[in-house]
């Protein structure tokens, strides 16, 4: 995903990673109690989008991203209720949605964004 690329630098004592699942190298990978259609707590794996964070631990996650296109007709509470669990259970300080418009006339006028608060470094 191009937007990590553009990130990286941003970042320069946080890894970046698109679809990273493991805590680090080697390790269990990322999960995540959440709801299932039934309204039952399962555990989950998760691939979020874009991570900015320290591998090999939870102690220093700064921010998970989920970006959907605005041409996807799926509705946004799962992805919102996906970062709400990263930055309660996984200690993402910051999470954030966001849905971007696409096609001809897309503009980042059209741009949807949601910010997900999680607990600031220390707060453990």
């Amino acid at each position: 995903m191009r937007v990590a690329m553009l990130m990286d630098p941003k970042f320069p004592v946080y890894s970046v990673d698109i679809e990273y699942n493991r805590k680090g190298p080697g390790l269990e990978p990322k999960e995540i109690e959440m709801p299932d259609e039934n309204g039952e707590l399962t555990t989950n794996r998760v691939f979020p989008d874009i991570m900015v964070h320290e591998r090999g631990h939870n102690l220093r996650n700064f921010l998970v991203v989920e970006v959907k296109k605005s041409t996807n007709a799926v509705g946004d509470e799962h992805d919102l209720a996906k970062l709400q669990a990263l930055c309660g259970q996984l200690r993402y300080q910051n999470g954030l949605f966001l849905r971007l418009s696409t096609g001809p006339n897309s503009a980042l006028t059209g741009v949807q964004r949601q910010w997900v608060e999680g607990p600031a470094i220390g707060e453990f």
